[in-house]
């Protein structure tokens, strides 16, 4: 008789183990699906406006931010300045525009090397082989936190890191910044344009400036910058 309880009991305990397995093989789960899109991995550019900026440390804080605009106004062009000893207006026998606008172009090249170029197609019916139309680039560490310009990346008229040399606008595409080698670095330049006149010393802005001659007849003129990025 005891042999048969022992028996019994052996059994039973073997049966509540097994089904303490099963409620462990049957926990509930829940899956939860997973999605993401890359729309694009073309090289792309953003840019800002800045009209007029007075603090050429930190420009993007100063001027007036016309980036909605999405246009370089330079308003009445004017023919005289007003000389820095005698106080009284000078003439400096060309048309130019007081007003400066920076543009700040931020690159992606998505792991690729690229190409920012600029070109325009003058301001209007004025023709543009007047070169009075100009562009300055720059890079500037202070845009990149701190960074220097990537070795291999080259610019136009750019010696180290002192700004560009002012260029007359073309209306074909000019490379304004070229990055290294795969993979380009973003980074962040300065475009300055204007419609200059001649220096305060009385030299030229820059090389083949002939400026916008008083002769041009009167009217308001509308021509259209444009800034691009390839991969190379």
């Amino acid at each position: 008789m005891k042999k048969t309880l022992l028996c019994l009991t052996i059994a039973l305990f073997a049966c509540i183990a097994l089904t303490g397995l099963s409620f462990a093989a049957a926990a509930p789960t829940k899956s939860l699906s997973v999605s993401a899109t890359i729309s694009s991995s073309v090289p792309e550019i953003d840019i800002v406006i800045r009209k007029n900026p007075t603090d050429l440390a930190n420009p993007f804080t100063s001027g007036t931010d016309v980036t909605g605009s999405m246009a370089l106004a330079f308003g009445n062009l004017v023919h005289t300045y007003t000389d820095p000893v005698t106080g009284l207006p000078k003439e400096s026998g060309v048309w130019y525009s007081q007003d400066v606008y920076l543009v700040g172009v931020w690159t992606q090249g998505f792991g690729t090397r690229y190409e920012v170029k600029s070109a325009c197609t003058g301001i209007g019916t004025i023709p543009i082989t007047y070169n009075y139309f100009s562009v300055g680039p720059f890079y500037a560490p202070g845009d990149n936190g701190g960074l220097s310009k990537p070795s291999g990346a080259t610019m136009l008229g750019l010696n180290s890191e002192n700004p560009g040399t002012v260029n007359a606008i073309s209306t074909t595409f000019k490379s304004i910044y070229k990055s290294e080698l795969a993979p380009g670095r973003a980074v962040g330049l300065q475009l300055w344009y204007a419609v200059p006149s001649y220096k305060s010393d009385g030299t030229i802005p820059y090389t083949g400036w002939t400026g916008l001659p008083l002769t041009q007849a009167a009217g308001t003129y509308n021509g259209t910058v444009t800034l691009s990025i390839v991969a190379i």
